[in-house]
Protein backbone atom coordinates (compact mmCIF):
# COMPACT_ATOMS: atom_id res chain seq x y z
CA UNK A 1 0.00 0.00 0.00
CA UNK A 2 2.94 2.63 0.33
CA UNK A 3 3.55 2.98 -3.37
CA UNK A 4 0.55 3.53 -3.90
CA UNK A 5 -0.02 6.23 -1.35
CA UNK A 6 3.11 7.45 -2.53
CA UNK A 7 2.06 7.83 -5.90
CA UNK A 8 -1.56 9.76 -4.55
CA UNK A 9 0.87 11.96 -2.65
CA UNK A 10 2.60 12.95 -6.37
CA UNK A 11 -0.49 13.97 -7.83
CA UNK A 12 -2.23 15.25 -5.14
CA UNK A 13 1.09 17.46 -4.37
CA UNK A 14 1.64 19.18 -7.78
CA UNK A 15 -1.71 21.35 -6.74
CA UNK A 16 -0.42 22.96 -3.84
CA UNK A 17 1.64 25.55 -5.40
CA UNK A 18 -0.50 26.27 -8.11
CA UNK A 19 -3.00 29.30 -8.13
CA UNK A 20 -6.50 28.99 -8.07
CA UNK A 21 -7.39 29.94 -11.66
CA UNK A 22 -5.14 26.73 -13.20
CA UNK A 23 -6.93 24.14 -10.65
CA UNK A 24 -10.23 23.68 -8.82
CA UNK A 25 -10.12 22.25 -5.04
CA UNK A 26 -13.14 21.70 -3.61
CA UNK A 27 -13.29 20.36 0.03
CA UNK A 28 -16.09 18.43 1.29
CA UNK A 29 -17.88 16.90 3.76
CA UNK A 30 -20.40 13.80 4.49
CA UNK A 31 -21.94 12.68 7.45
CA UNK A 32 -24.25 10.44 7.47
CA UNK A 33 -26.60 8.12 10.52
CA UNK A 34 -27.94 4.46 9.80
CA UNK A 35 -30.09 2.62 11.46
CA UNK A 36 -29.73 -1.30 10.47
CA UNK A 37 -31.91 -4.32 11.95
CA UNK A 38 -29.10 -6.71 11.00
CA UNK A 39 -26.00 -5.17 10.83
CA UNK A 40 -23.90 -8.48 10.50
CA UNK A 41 -26.00 -9.74 7.90
CA UNK A 42 -26.89 -12.84 9.73
CA UNK A 43 -28.98 -15.79 8.19
CA UNK A 44 -32.27 -16.78 9.31
CA UNK A 45 -33.06 -18.45 12.34
CA UNK A 46 -29.68 -17.11 13.91
CA UNK A 47 -29.63 -13.77 16.06
CA UNK A 48 -29.99 -10.56 14.28
CA UNK A 49 -28.15 -7.58 16.18
CA UNK A 50 -28.94 -4.11 15.08
CA UNK A 51 -27.13 -0.86 15.09
CA UNK A 52 -26.67 2.64 14.53
CA UNK A 53 -23.41 3.36 12.63
CA UNK A 54 -22.15 7.02 12.28
CA UNK A 55 -20.09 7.85 9.36
CA UNK A 56 -17.86 11.01 9.11
CA UNK A 57 -16.16 11.54 5.63
CA UNK A 58 -14.36 14.40 4.88
CA UNK A 59 -12.95 15.08 1.72
CA UNK A 60 -11.76 16.94 -1.37
CA UNK A 61 -11.80 17.20 -4.74
CA UNK A 62 -9.07 18.10 -7.00
CA UNK A 63 -9.04 19.30 -11.26
CA UNK A 64 -7.12 20.57 -13.56
CA UNK A 65 -7.68 20.55 -17.51
CA UNK A 66 -4.91 22.31 -18.88
CA UNK A 67 -4.18 21.71 -22.75
CA UNK A 68 -0.68 19.70 -21.07
CA UNK A 69 -1.87 18.67 -18.33
CA UNK A 70 -4.98 17.39 -16.86
CA UNK A 71 -5.57 15.99 -13.69
CA UNK A 72 -8.29 14.78 -11.80
CA UNK A 73 -8.13 13.54 -7.98
CA UNK A 74 -10.96 12.38 -5.13
CA UNK A 75 -9.83 11.53 -1.42
CA UNK A 76 -12.43 11.11 1.30
CA UNK A 77 -11.34 9.76 4.87
CA UNK A 78 -14.47 7.80 5.85
CA UNK A 79 -14.74 7.38 9.45
CA UNK A 80 -17.41 4.52 10.66
CA UNK A 81 -18.52 4.12 14.19
CA UNK A 82 -21.01 1.58 15.42
CA UNK A 83 -23.12 2.27 18.13
CA UNK A 84 -23.56 -1.57 19.69
CA UNK A 85 -20.76 -2.98 17.81
CA UNK A 86 -17.50 -1.11 18.53
CA UNK A 87 -15.03 -3.75 16.89
CA UNK A 88 -16.40 -2.79 13.93
CA UNK A 89 -15.23 0.97 13.73
CA UNK A 90 -13.36 1.64 10.83
CA UNK A 91 -11.25 4.32 9.19
CA UNK A 92 -10.95 4.02 5.59
CA UNK A 93 -8.91 5.58 3.00
CA UNK A 94 -11.13 5.99 -0.30
CA UNK A 95 -8.84 7.67 -3.27
CA UNK A 96 -9.06 7.95 -6.80
CA UNK A 97 -6.16 10.31 -8.56
CA UNK A 98 -5.03 10.46 -12.27
CA UNK A 99 -2.97 12.80 -14.17
CA UNK A 100 -2.08 12.97 -18.13
CA UNK A 101 0.77 15.47 -19.08
CA UNK A 102 2.53 16.48 -22.19
CA UNK A 103 5.78 16.32 -21.43
CA UNK A 104 7.44 16.94 -25.12
CA UNK A 105 5.04 18.77 -27.77
CA UNK A 106 2.84 16.17 -29.64
CA UNK A 107 5.35 13.38 -29.58
CA UNK A 108 5.80 12.22 -25.49
CA UNK A 109 3.01 11.54 -23.07
CA UNK A 110 2.50 10.08 -19.22
CA UNK A 111 -0.10 8.67 -17.71
CA UNK A 112 -0.21 8.11 -13.80
CA UNK A 113 -3.12 7.08 -11.47
CA UNK A 114 -4.01 5.41 -8.08
CA UNK A 115 -7.16 4.31 -6.61
CA UNK A 116 -8.04 2.74 -2.49
CA UNK A 117 -10.97 1.34 -2.13
CA UNK A 118 -12.89 -1.43 -0.39
CA UNK A 119 -13.71 -4.68 -2.13
CA UNK A 120 -15.68 -7.63 -1.26
CA UNK A 121 -14.21 -10.77 -0.59
CA UNK A 122 -16.38 -13.28 -1.41
CA UNK A 123 -19.35 -12.86 -3.68
CA UNK A 124 -21.16 -15.91 -1.52
CA UNK A 125 -20.08 -14.37 1.76
CA UNK A 126 -22.94 -11.42 3.28
CA UNK A 127 -22.12 -8.86 0.86
CA UNK A 128 -23.89 -5.23 2.16
CA UNK A 129 -24.54 -1.74 0.40
CA UNK A 130 -20.99 0.06 0.00
CA UNK A 131 -18.82 -0.80 2.74
CA UNK A 132 -20.98 -0.32 6.53
CA UNK A 133 -22.27 -4.53 6.67
CA UNK A 134 -20.56 -7.57 6.90
CA UNK A 135 -16.63 -5.78 7.34
CA UNK A 136 -15.06 -9.05 7.63
CA UNK A 137 -16.36 -9.84 4.35
CA UNK A 138 -13.76 -6.38 3.13
CA UNK A 139 -10.72 -5.52 2.14
CA UNK A 140 -8.79 -2.49 0.96
CA UNK A 141 -7.45 -2.43 -2.58
CA UNK A 142 -4.78 -0.35 -3.29
CA UNK A 143 -3.62 -0.15 -6.77
CA UNK A 144 -1.27 2.25 -8.97
CA UNK A 145 -0.60 2.60 -13.24
CA UNK A 146 2.38 4.94 -14.29
CA UNK A 147 2.64 5.02 -17.97
CA UNK A 148 5.17 6.82 -20.56
CA UNK A 149 4.03 7.16 -24.21
CA UNK A 150 4.96 8.11 -27.48
CA UNK A 151 2.94 9.12 -30.20
CA UNK A 152 4.33 10.20 -33.38
CA UNK A 153 2.88 10.86 -37.10
CA UNK A 154 4.48 10.05 -40.23
CA UNK A 155 2.94 12.73 -42.27
CA UNK A 156 -0.40 10.98 -43.70
CA UNK A 157 1.49 7.75 -44.18
CA UNK A 158 1.02 6.54 -40.65
CA UNK A 159 0.72 7.10 -37.08
CA UNK A 160 2.76 5.16 -34.35
CA UNK A 161 2.41 5.00 -30.30
CA UNK A 162 4.63 3.21 -27.63
CA UNK A 163 3.54 2.72 -24.47
CA UNK A 164 5.66 1.69 -21.54
CA UNK A 165 3.61 0.43 -18.01
CA UNK A 166 4.05 -0.69 -14.42
CA UNK A 167 1.35 -1.24 -12.53
CA UNK A 168 0.49 -2.51 -9.05
CA UNK A 169 -2.54 -4.28 -6.84
CA UNK A 170 -2.12 -4.52 -3.32
CA UNK A 171 -4.72 -6.32 -1.09
CA UNK A 172 -4.82 -5.92 3.18
CA UNK A 173 -6.13 -9.31 3.44
CA UNK A 174 -3.36 -12.43 3.21
CA UNK A 175 -4.37 -14.97 0.83
CA UNK A 176 -5.14 -12.72 -2.60
CA UNK A 177 -2.39 -12.20 -4.27
CA UNK A 178 -0.47 -8.77 -4.60
CA UNK A 179 0.42 -8.18 -8.26
CA UNK A 180 3.36 -6.00 -10.06
CA UNK A 181 2.84 -6.17 -14.14
CA UNK A 182 5.01 -4.53 -16.40
CA UNK A 183 4.30 -4.16 -19.87
CA UNK A 184 5.00 -2.74 -23.41
CA UNK A 185 2.01 -2.27 -25.73
CA UNK A 186 2.80 -0.51 -29.29
CA UNK A 187 0.50 -0.16 -32.73
CA UNK A 188 1.52 1.77 -36.01
CA UNK A 189 -1.92 2.42 -37.80
CA UNK A 190 -2.30 3.72 -41.33
CA UNK A 191 -2.73 7.84 -42.14
CA UNK A 192 -5.34 10.02 -43.67
CA UNK A 193 -3.40 9.09 -47.06
CA UNK A 194 -4.72 5.51 -47.51
CA UNK A 195 -8.66 7.27 -47.66
CA UNK A 196 -11.29 3.91 -47.37
CA UNK A 197 -8.03 1.53 -47.13
CA UNK A 198 -7.23 1.32 -43.04
CA UNK A 199 -4.60 -0.67 -41.73
CA UNK A 200 -2.98 -1.22 -38.08
CA UNK A 201 -0.20 -3.33 -36.77
CA UNK A 202 0.04 -4.22 -33.12
CA UNK A 203 1.84 -5.92 -30.47
CA UNK A 204 1.44 -6.46 -26.62
CA UNK A 205 3.04 -8.04 -23.59
CA UNK A 206 2.42 -8.22 -20.14
CA UNK A 207 4.46 -9.81 -17.45
CA UNK A 208 2.36 -10.32 -14.15
CA UNK A 209 4.64 -10.94 -11.06
CA UNK A 210 2.42 -12.51 -8.41
CA UNK A 211 2.50 -13.43 -4.62
CA UNK A 212 0.92 -16.53 -4.23
CA UNK A 213 0.45 -17.97 -7.56
CA UNK A 214 3.41 -18.42 -10.49
CA UNK A 215 4.32 -15.23 -12.68
CA UNK A 216 1.60 -14.65 -15.63
CA UNK A 217 2.81 -13.61 -19.38
CA UNK A 218 0.41 -12.91 -21.74
CA UNK A 219 1.72 -11.97 -25.66
CA UNK A 220 -0.04 -10.56 -28.66
CA UNK A 221 0.93 -9.79 -32.05
CA UNK A 222 -1.62 -9.19 -34.67
CA UNK A 223 -1.84 -7.21 -37.71
CA UNK A 224 -5.40 -5.57 -39.18
CA UNK A 225 -6.82 -5.02 -42.55
CA UNK A 226 -9.74 -3.13 -43.43
CA UNK A 227 -12.30 -0.96 -46.01
CA UNK A 228 -14.85 1.22 -46.14
CA UNK A 229 -16.93 0.08 -48.23
CA UNK A 230 -19.11 3.51 -47.91
CA UNK A 231 -18.55 6.65 -45.68
CA UNK A 232 -21.02 4.82 -42.85
CA UNK A 233 -20.26 1.21 -43.34
CA UNK A 234 -16.82 -0.54 -42.42
CA UNK A 235 -15.59 -4.00 -42.62
CA UNK A 236 -11.99 -5.02 -41.07
CA UNK A 237 -10.34 -8.63 -39.83
CA UNK A 238 -7.12 -9.36 -37.93
CA UNK A 239 -5.20 -11.99 -38.10
CA UNK A 240 -2.04 -13.00 -35.75
CA UNK A 241 -0.43 -14.65 -32.89
CA UNK A 242 -0.70 -15.24 -29.02
CA UNK A 243 1.80 -16.60 -26.40
CA UNK A 244 0.75 -16.88 -22.41
CA UNK A 245 2.29 -18.03 -19.75
CA UNK A 246 0.00 -20.12 -16.77
CA UNK A 247 -1.24 -22.59 -15.07
CA UNK A 248 -3.95 -24.59 -16.99
CA UNK A 249 -5.48 -27.66 -14.74
CA UNK A 250 -6.44 -29.13 -18.22
CA UNK A 251 -2.83 -28.78 -19.65
CA UNK A 252 -4.27 -28.32 -22.98
CA UNK A 253 -3.17 -25.33 -25.13
CA UNK A 254 -3.24 -21.87 -24.30
CA UNK A 255 -1.90 -19.84 -27.14
CA UNK A 256 -1.41 -20.17 -30.86
CA UNK A 257 -3.04 -18.32 -33.92
CA UNK A 258 -5.86 -16.58 -33.71
CA UNK A 259 -8.57 -14.00 -36.21
CA UNK A 260 -11.67 -12.16 -36.19
CA UNK A 261 -13.51 -10.11 -38.52
CA UNK A 262 -16.25 -7.72 -37.81
CA UNK A 263 -17.70 -4.19 -39.18
CA UNK A 264 -18.34 -0.61 -37.50
CA UNK A 265 -21.72 0.86 -38.54
CA UNK A 266 -22.25 4.49 -37.64
CA UNK A 267 -25.30 5.65 -39.81
CA UNK A 268 -25.39 8.66 -38.09
CA UNK A 269 -23.66 10.79 -35.02
CA UNK A 270 -25.90 9.77 -32.30
CA UNK A 271 -25.82 5.33 -33.90
CA UNK A 272 -22.88 3.41 -33.18
CA UNK A 273 -22.58 -0.38 -34.19
CA UNK A 274 -19.61 -2.56 -34.17
CA UNK A 275 -19.47 -6.37 -33.82
CA UNK A 276 -16.68 -9.42 -34.54
CA UNK A 277 -16.08 -12.61 -35.08
CA UNK A 278 -13.34 -14.57 -34.34
CA UNK A 279 -11.42 -17.97 -33.12
CA UNK A 280 -8.63 -18.35 -30.50
CA UNK A 281 -6.87 -21.27 -28.49
CA UNK A 282 -10.50 -21.39 -26.02
CA UNK A 283 -12.72 -21.51 -28.76
CA UNK A 284 -15.25 -18.93 -30.96
CA UNK A 285 -15.37 -15.58 -30.05
CA UNK A 286 -17.50 -12.97 -29.97
CA UNK A 287 -17.79 -8.97 -29.44
CA UNK A 288 -20.44 -5.90 -29.88
CA UNK A 289 -20.68 -2.80 -29.08
CA UNK A 290 -23.26 -0.80 -29.52
CA UNK A 291 -24.82 3.12 -28.68
CA UNK A 292 -27.45 4.87 -29.34
CA UNK A 293 -28.77 8.68 -28.44
CA UNK A 294 -31.76 10.34 -29.29
CA UNK A 295 -33.18 13.16 -27.23
CA UNK A 296 -34.88 11.69 -24.44
CA UNK A 297 -32.76 8.33 -24.49
CA UNK A 298 -29.29 6.89 -23.73
CA UNK A 299 -28.86 3.54 -25.05
CA UNK A 300 -25.84 0.86 -24.67
CA UNK A 301 -24.93 -2.63 -25.42
CA UNK A 302 -21.85 -4.47 -25.28
CA UNK A 303 -20.32 -8.07 -25.20
CA UNK A 304 -16.46 -9.05 -25.03
CA UNK A 305 -14.47 -12.30 -23.84
CA UNK A 306 -10.67 -12.33 -23.26
CA UNK A 307 -8.04 -13.74 -19.98
CA UNK A 308 -8.33 -12.05 -17.15
CA UNK A 309 -6.91 -11.91 -13.29
CA UNK A 310 -9.04 -10.57 -10.36
CA UNK A 311 -5.85 -8.22 -9.54
CA UNK A 312 -6.01 -6.97 -13.31
CA UNK A 313 -10.19 -6.61 -12.94
CA UNK A 314 -8.96 -4.39 -9.58
CA UNK A 315 -6.27 -2.62 -11.56
CA UNK A 316 -9.09 -1.99 -14.45
CA UNK A 317 -11.58 -0.40 -12.23
CA UNK A 318 -8.89 2.79 -11.33
CA UNK A 319 -7.29 2.91 -14.80
CA UNK A 320 -10.38 2.94 -16.78
CA UNK A 321 -11.42 6.33 -15.29
CA UNK A 322 -13.27 7.94 -12.59
CA UNK A 323 -16.23 6.13 -11.40
CA UNK A 324 -19.37 8.01 -11.12
CA UNK A 325 -22.92 7.46 -9.90
CA UNK A 326 -25.14 8.35 -12.92
CA UNK A 327 -28.86 8.73 -12.55
CA UNK A 328 -28.86 7.33 -16.33
CA UNK A 329 -26.03 5.65 -18.23
CA UNK A 330 -24.55 7.96 -20.54
CA UNK A 331 -23.97 6.66 -23.91
CA UNK A 332 -20.41 5.88 -25.20
CA UNK A 333 -19.19 5.23 -21.54
CA UNK A 334 -18.07 1.96 -19.53
CA UNK A 335 -19.92 0.75 -16.47
CA UNK A 336 -20.08 -1.52 -14.63
CA UNK A 337 -22.42 -3.11 -11.74
CA UNK A 338 -21.52 -1.94 -8.07
CA UNK A 339 -22.49 -2.46 -4.69
CA UNK A 340 -21.44 1.15 -4.55
CA UNK A 341 -24.42 2.68 -6.72
CA UNK A 342 -27.91 2.49 -5.59
CA UNK A 343 -28.86 2.31 -9.12
CA UNK A 344 -26.37 -1.16 -8.99
CA UNK A 345 -24.18 0.46 -11.60
CA UNK A 346 -21.35 2.43 -11.70
CA UNK A 347 -20.19 4.88 -15.35
CA UNK A 348 -16.21 5.06 -15.83
CA UNK A 349 -15.76 8.90 -17.21
CA UNK A 350 -11.92 8.72 -18.56
CA UNK A 351 -9.52 12.00 -17.49
CA UNK A 352 -10.06 14.61 -19.89
CA UNK A 353 -13.81 13.50 -20.78
CA UNK A 354 -16.87 15.65 -19.85
CA UNK A 355 -18.76 14.79 -16.92
CA UNK A 356 -21.98 14.14 -18.20
CA UNK A 357 -25.30 15.87 -16.04
CA UNK A 358 -26.40 13.62 -13.48
CA UNK A 359 -23.29 12.14 -12.10
CA UNK A 360 -21.44 12.21 -9.00
CA UNK A 361 -17.82 10.83 -8.26
CA UNK A 362 -18.35 7.21 -6.42
CA UNK A 363 -15.43 7.68 -3.97
CA UNK A 364 -17.16 4.59 -2.12
CA UNK A 365 -16.44 1.57 -2.33
CA UNK A 366 -16.14 0.13 -6.05
CA UNK A 367 -16.80 -3.42 -6.02
CA UNK A 368 -16.18 -6.15 -8.73
CA UNK A 369 -19.15 -8.40 -8.47
CA UNK A 370 -17.64 -11.81 -8.02
CA UNK A 371 -14.91 -13.44 -5.76
CA UNK A 372 -11.33 -12.49 -5.77
CA UNK A 373 -9.59 -15.98 -6.88
CA UNK A 374 -5.66 -16.35 -7.08
CA UNK A 375 -5.97 -17.60 -10.97
CA UNK A 376 -6.47 -16.52 -14.63
CA UNK A 377 -9.87 -17.04 -16.01
CA UNK A 378 -11.82 -16.20 -19.21
CA UNK A 379 -14.38 -13.33 -18.51
CA UNK A 380 -17.26 -13.25 -20.46
CA UNK A 381 -19.02 -9.43 -19.90
CA UNK A 382 -22.18 -8.62 -21.14
CA UNK A 383 -24.23 -5.30 -20.14
CA UNK A 384 -27.40 -3.44 -21.80
CA UNK A 385 -28.89 -0.77 -20.33
CA UNK A 386 -30.77 2.39 -21.57
CA UNK A 387 -31.57 5.56 -19.79
CA UNK A 388 -35.02 7.83 -20.36
CA UNK A 389 -35.56 10.99 -19.33
CA UNK A 390 -39.41 12.48 -19.54
CA UNK A 391 -40.11 15.84 -18.20
CA UNK A 392 -39.49 15.69 -14.60
CA UNK A 393 -38.14 11.87 -14.60
CA UNK A 394 -34.94 9.69 -15.27
CA UNK A 395 -35.52 6.44 -15.67
CA UNK A 396 -32.94 4.12 -15.84
CA UNK A 397 -32.68 0.14 -16.92
CA UNK A 398 -29.42 -2.14 -16.86
CA UNK A 399 -28.91 -5.48 -17.37
CA UNK A 400 -25.51 -7.80 -17.37
CA UNK A 401 -24.02 -11.04 -16.98
CA UNK A 402 -20.71 -11.96 -15.62
CA UNK A 403 -19.00 -15.57 -16.13
CA UNK A 404 -15.41 -16.68 -15.34
CA UNK A 405 -14.03 -19.93 -16.77
CA UNK A 406 -11.23 -20.59 -14.42
CA UNK A 407 -8.10 -21.83 -15.70
CA UNK A 408 -6.56 -23.29 -12.90
CA UNK A 409 -9.45 -25.24 -11.07
CA UNK A 410 -11.37 -25.68 -14.27
CA UNK A 411 -14.64 -25.07 -12.93
CA UNK A 412 -16.79 -21.35 -13.68
CA UNK A 413 -18.89 -19.24 -11.76
CA UNK A 414 -21.35 -16.81 -13.29
CA UNK A 415 -23.29 -13.31 -12.21
CA UNK A 416 -26.49 -11.78 -13.67
CA UNK A 417 -28.59 -9.36 -12.82
CA UNK A 418 -31.35 -6.51 -13.29
CA UNK A 419 -31.18 -3.22 -12.10
CA UNK A 420 -33.87 -0.47 -12.47
CA UNK A 421 -34.26 3.21 -11.07
CA UNK A 422 -36.84 6.08 -11.28
CA UNK A 423 -35.39 9.74 -10.15
CA UNK A 424 -38.19 12.21 -9.97
CA UNK A 425 -37.77 15.92 -9.52
CA UNK A 426 -41.37 16.78 -8.46
CA UNK A 427 -40.01 20.02 -6.84
CA UNK A 428 -37.48 22.90 -7.88
CA UNK A 429 -34.60 21.86 -5.22
CA UNK A 430 -36.26 17.78 -4.51
CA UNK A 431 -35.99 15.10 -5.73
CA UNK A 432 -37.52 11.08 -4.80
CA UNK A 433 -35.18 8.28 -5.72
CA UNK A 434 -36.67 4.90 -6.46
CA UNK A 435 -34.13 2.34 -7.38
CA UNK A 436 -34.14 -2.16 -7.59
CA UNK A 437 -31.59 -4.63 -8.06
CA UNK A 438 -32.02 -8.29 -8.40
CA UNK A 439 -28.97 -10.60 -9.15
CA UNK A 440 -28.17 -14.24 -9.19
CA UNK A 441 -24.93 -15.94 -8.41
CA UNK A 442 -24.37 -19.65 -9.47
CA UNK A 443 -21.23 -21.59 -8.61
CA UNK A 444 -21.04 -25.05 -9.61
CA UNK A 445 -18.16 -26.21 -8.48
CA UNK A 446 -20.41 -25.91 -4.84
CA UNK A 447 -23.80 -27.12 -6.24
CA UNK A 448 -24.77 -23.00 -5.38
CA UNK A 449 -26.55 -21.02 -6.49
CA UNK A 450 -28.06 -17.50 -4.85
CA UNK A 451 -30.56 -14.93 -5.25
CA UNK A 452 -29.87 -10.84 -4.07
CA UNK A 453 -32.58 -8.72 -4.71
CA UNK A 454 -32.84 -5.15 -2.87
CA UNK A 455 -35.28 -2.59 -3.26
CA UNK A 456 -34.77 1.23 -1.80
CA UNK A 457 -36.34 4.77 -1.84
CA UNK A 458 -35.76 8.11 -0.60
CA UNK A 459 -35.99 12.10 -1.08
CA UNK A 460 -32.96 14.52 -1.92
CA UNK A 461 -33.07 18.08 -0.72
CA UNK A 462 -30.87 21.05 -2.13
CA UNK A 463 -30.78 23.14 1.47
CA UNK A 464 -28.35 25.92 -0.67
CA UNK A 465 -26.21 25.48 -3.35
CA UNK A 466 -23.42 23.38 -1.52
CA UNK A 467 -25.10 21.77 0.91
CA UNK A 468 -28.05 18.96 0.59
CA UNK A 469 -29.37 16.14 2.35
CA UNK A 470 -31.16 12.50 1.61
CA UNK A 471 -32.90 9.73 3.64
CA UNK A 472 -33.03 6.59 2.45
CA UNK A 473 -34.96 3.26 3.05
CA UNK A 474 -33.67 0.28 1.59
CA UNK A 475 -34.54 -3.26 2.12
CA UNK A 476 -32.03 -6.55 0.98
CA UNK A 477 -32.40 -9.90 1.14
CA UNK A 478 -30.58 -13.09 0.23
CA UNK A 479 -31.63 -17.01 -0.90
CA UNK A 480 -29.69 -19.72 -1.46
CA UNK A 481 -30.03 -23.08 -2.22
CA UNK A 482 -28.08 -24.25 0.52
CA UNK A 483 -29.37 -23.63 4.35
CA UNK A 484 -27.79 -21.12 6.41
CA UNK A 485 -27.34 -18.55 3.80
CA UNK A 486 -30.53 -16.60 3.53
CA UNK A 487 -30.73 -13.32 5.35
CA UNK A 488 -33.17 -9.80 5.05
CA UNK A 489 -31.79 -6.45 6.40
CA UNK A 490 -34.00 -3.36 6.54
CA UNK A 491 -32.32 0.19 6.93
CA UNK A 492 -32.73 3.57 7.11
CA UNK A 493 -30.22 6.57 6.66
CA UNK A 494 -30.48 9.99 6.36
CA UNK A 495 -27.18 11.86 5.52
CA UNK A 496 -25.60 15.43 4.82
CA UNK A 497 -23.43 16.35 1.88
CA UNK A 498 -21.51 19.84 2.06
CA UNK A 499 -18.79 21.63 0.12
CA UNK A 500 -17.44 24.57 0.48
Amino acid sequence: MRVTLAYAMLLAGGALPAVAADWKITPNLTVSERYTDNVNLAPSGQSRESDFITEVRPGVQISKDGARLKVRASYALQSLTYLNNSNYNALNHQLYAAANAELLKDFLFLDANTAISQQNLNALAPVGFGNTNAPKNLTTVGTYSISPYIKKRFDSFADANLRVSQSGVYYDTQGISNTVSDSVVGALTSGSAFNDLFWGINYSYNKNKNQFIADTEFERASATLGYALTRKFRVNATAGQERNNYISLSGSKIGGPFWNAGFIWAPTSRTSVAATYGHRFFGRTYSFDLSERTRHTNWRAGYSEDLATSSATSLSYAVLGGFYVCQTIPAGYSYFPSTASPTGFVVAIPLGNPVPAGCQLAVAAVTPSLSLVNEVFILKNLTAGVGVNVGKSDYNLGLYSLRRDLQTSGTYDRQSGVNAGWNWHFAPRTTFNLYGNLARIQVPSQNRQDDLWSIAGGLTHQFQPKLNGSVIVRHQARSSNLPGNDFTENSITALVNMTF
